[in-house]
Order: structure tokens, then sequence, then C-alpha cells
């Protein structure tokens, strides 16, 4: 049985009880599939991956093997060749099988993260797919999975230490103590539910090693357990859509509330917009006058969603759609309290981005909460959008009397896998059209739309439902559905389209539907 000779480099302020390593390699401790929580990478991030020397045969088994983590990890890899790379690998025959564990780098730049010793050629595919699918998964963050602090069985330290201390490994007690032995803390790692006998991060055990005598073989491929657990480490954004399944009966008014709990949803970074509505004035005195609310709560993994009407406006039903962007580093959202002008002036509130991004992102702006009267007419946008921030425009135009308004936005890095844009529906397009996305997806992404323009007329209580159908790779179809004696002259909307992994991965994101 070969087993790899898998040393993991971290920092030495990090050593477990001051153990330190002694190898070749300094600063190397020993990792526990669970993950070190200190070591994740930022959700969403774009690595940068440089092979240094590489063969082409050494090249394309590393990219393959990256991509199979990526397919189930929202981050996204991109292979360099300059300086500065998040993740270095080397290809020394004489250095063994080791790797940093997720950020545990090394503060030199012009040192390896990772080695991988592969020949220049054709090498046994299946030992050498294995030993990297591991090693990146410990440059993920992954730890050795017979030592979390559930591993259900005790070593026989004697046969283990006489083993390891034999070719090719060769290594000292401390160094078997520290790779094998050793298990970590409930306190130190964040762990799937069950031990997994077929990780790739688990080590091949011969039965002489464990007190049952029982034996595990080498795994050379990511188990169920693998590709679910590095999927909570690194989720996809989600999209939720709630809807009342029927007219509500009866309506809501002032003073009354409609709430639900949104259910698969993985963080508390969320934004909600307005996807459909059906709004009147039932005081028979003002027909025109609307005011419609929105509070999203999330507190203890739970979010809460409620739908409070103002005024004499009573809600008979209403559409929503709710987009939870996990902590992507690449994605920054709010939420602004606009002064609304009662005439055709544009009103401007500049956004500043809590973290300047390298490059102009893109920036969708959608209508979350808004009390009217007169005439309905509401338009908000983005303009001048530059590193550090935006112009965030509303405008209303003739009698409207705007009186409140709340514009949330997302913000996202522009590049291939991200998408923004608008559209909108009128009498002339039939309220109906269809989107291209400006560059081809590799696999269906996930699709967030919102109401960002309305033109309605007051006279007529406000039906409206922004429907997105046939999403594709390739754009998306729409249309503007309205029913009874509602009159709208326009409706239209902001789209955010996100890659589910950002990686070359064709899986889609995820959307799920709640009945309010």
């Amino acid at each position: 049985m070969t087993t790899p000779d898998c040393n993991i480099l971290s920092l030495n302020s990090q050593t477990p009880n001051n153990r330190e390593s002694t190898d070749s390699h300094q600063d190397c401790k020993p990792l526990r599939l669970a993950y070190l929580k200190e070591h994740r990478w930022p959700n969403g991030a774009t690595l940068r991956v440089k092979l240094v020397d590489a063969s082409d045969h050494q090249r394309n088994l590393v990219k393959k093997c990256f991509s199979e983590w990526a397919k189930h990890a929202y981050l996204r890899f991109v292979f360099v060749e300059s300086e500065g790379a998040d993740i270095r690998i080397a290809f020394d025959l004489h250095d063994g099988w080791w790797s940093s564990v997720g950020r545990a780098t090394p503060g030199d730049d012009s040192k390896p993260t990772m080695n991988l010793a592969i020949g220049c050629k054709n090498s046994d595919l299946d030992d050498s797919r294995a030993g990297v699918l591991h090693e990146v998964g410990h440059a993920l963050g992954c730890i050795h999975e017979h030592c979390r602090p559930d591993t259900p069985f005790q070593w026989n330290e004697p046969a283990v230490c006489a083993y390891f201390a034999g070719p090719p490994n060769s290594w000292p007690h401390a160094m078997v103590e520290r790779d094998v032995l050793s298990r970590w803390t409930r306190e130190e790692v964040t762990m799937s539910p069950d031990w997994d006998s077929k990780s790739i991060m688990l080590y091949p055990i011969d039965k002489a090693w464990t007190d049952g005598a029982k034996s595990y073989p080498s795994n050379n491929k990511l188990s169920s357990y693998d590709k679910s657990f590095i999927a909570t480490m690194y989720p996809p954004p989600v999209v939720v859509d709630l809807l009342t399944s029927c007219r509500l009966d009866p309506p809501i008014a002032k003073g009354e509330v409609q709430q639900v709990k949104v259910s698969g949803l993985k963080t508390a970074d969320i934004q909600v917009g307005i996807t459909g509505l059906e709004l009147a004035d039932r005081s028979g005195q003002h027909v025109d006058k609307l005011s419609f609310t929105m509070r999203d709560l999330s507190r203890d993994s739970e979010t809460v969603v409620k739908i409070k009407p103002d005024e004499d406006t009573c809600v008979c039903h209403a559409a929503l759609s709710v987009v939870d962007t996990v902590s992507d580093t690449e994605t920054q959202s709010g939420q602004e309290h606009v002064t609304c002008c009662s005439s055709q002036r544009l009103s401007k509130v500049w956004v500043e981005f809590d973290k300047p991004y390298n490059d102009v992102p893109n920036v969708a702006t959608f209508v979350h909460s808004f009390s009217i009267e007169n005439e309905w007419l509401i338009k908000v946008w983005p303009e001048s959008i530059d590193k550090v921030g935006f112009w965030l425009c509303s405008q209303n135009s003739g009698p409207s009397n705007l009186r409140n308004l709340v514009v949330a936005w997302i913000s996202s890095k522009g590049r291939l896998g991200r998408h923004t844009g608008t559209f909108v529906g009128t009498e002339e397009n039939e309220f109906k059209g269809h989107v291209t996305f400006p560059t081809k997806f590799s696999g269906t992404p996930f699709l967030f739309v919102a109401l960002n323009e309305l033109d309605a007329d007051s006279k007529h209580p406000l039906r409206f439902r922004i429907v997105t159908k046939n999403v594709t790779e390739y754009g998306f179809d729409w249309r503007v559905e309205s029913w009874w004696d509602s009159k709208n002259n326009a409706i239209g909307a902001s789209y955010l389209a996100l890659e589910h992994s950002p990686c070359l991965s064709g899986s889609s994101g995820e959307r799920v539907s709640t009945k309010l």
C-alpha cells in the first residue's frame, strides 16, 4: 500500500500546542473533511494559482483537479504566470507531497505553498490524481479526515510509528505524531456531520494500525460528503421567490403585517426586491394614494420578511424576490432612503462602497419600499459609477408626489460570470421581450430580478407581475402581466445574473419558491 507523503505547511503562530516541525519544511503542521476555521478563503474569492515550471502533463492534471473541487465551491481559480499568486505549486520529485492549508500561506511570495511529486510525463494517473485532489483540498482549507475529533477508532501507535519510520517516508516519531496521530478539538474545526471513510482527505489505513483491526482503502475521487461539505464551506448564491398563493382575503391594511420566514438562505447578506404587486386605496376619498413597506430581519440564522402597508393602502397580493449573495467578497449591497422631489427634478444620493473595487463594478438598483400619490411614477438607476461609489438617481414626473422611497442596490465586480442590466415593458413591446447576456455563461446562471421603474394609471388599482422564463447560459425571456382593470404604461426591472460557481462550472445557482 502506498501512502502519500503529505506534510502540511502553516504559520508558526498557528502551530497547535506550539509544536514545531522537525522536517526540512519550517512552520509545518498537521491537518486534521473538516476545515480550520481561521484558514477559510473569503467566499466568492478569485484565487490566483501559479504552476512553477510545470510540464503540459502536470498542468493539465492540476487544472482538472482544481475544476473538480470548483464544481462544488463558490471560488474562482485563475492560473497566472506573474508573481503574487495566492497558491504557488512546485513539482519537485524529491520534496514529497505537501500543501499549506487555506489562507495559511508562507509570507514569502517566491516560495511555493504546495509541492506535487508528479513526473513531467505520464505517471500513474489514479495515484497522481488522488494526490493532487488531496492537496488541493488542503489548499482550500480542508484538513485530514483521520485527525477529526470524532474519528471512530484509536491508533495502534507502535505499528503506525514503525510503518512511517520506514521508506519511503522515513519520518521521525514527532512528525508521525503531528501528521497522523494528533487530533483537533471541536473548537478548532468546522466539520461535516459524519466521519467519512470515503473522503479524499483520508489517508489509506492498514488494519494493523487501528485497535479494531479495520482497514480503510485509498480513495481516488471526491466523496459525496466532500462535495456537500465544500459547498457549505463556500456556498453559492441563492434566490428565493416569495409570493402569496392567492389574493389575500381579506387584504392586509394599515396596522396589519404579512410576515413570512424565508427558508433556503445561507447567510444574512440579503436584499429583497419587488416582482409583483396588487395594491389599492381603500379610503374611497383618495383613490390615488399608495404605500408599500418591507422589512427584512435576520437573526439566529433565520430571516423574516414583513410586508406592512401604510395610509389607506390595502395589499391584496405581493410577489418578492430575495437574493443571498453569501458574503461574496466581490459583491456589495445596501439600501438608501432617497429624498424625493414633487416635481420633475432629479434626486441624487452618493453611495460609497464599503470597500473600493480595483476596477469599475456593475451596479443594479431596485425599489424596496415607497409611498406615492397623485400619479404613480417611479424610476431608479445608478449613474457615474466608479471604483469607490456611484450616484443613486431617482425621478418622478408631472404632478407625482413620491413622498418616501427606499432603494436597494447590489454592486458586483465586472468580469466573466457576472452580468447586470435592465429591461422595461411598455405597450410598444407588448410588455414582453428577451435579454441576451453580453457574454455566455458556462451554464445556466441564477437570476435575480426586481422592480426599478413604475408608470401606472392611479385611477385604477395597481396590478402587475414580472415573470422570467427560459433562462439559459445565453439569456432569458421576460414578460409583465397585469389583470382586470389595471392600466400600466411602463414596468421596468433590474437583473443580476451570477454563475453558480465562478470557476468553469456548468451548474446553476439555487432558486427556491416560498408561499407567503
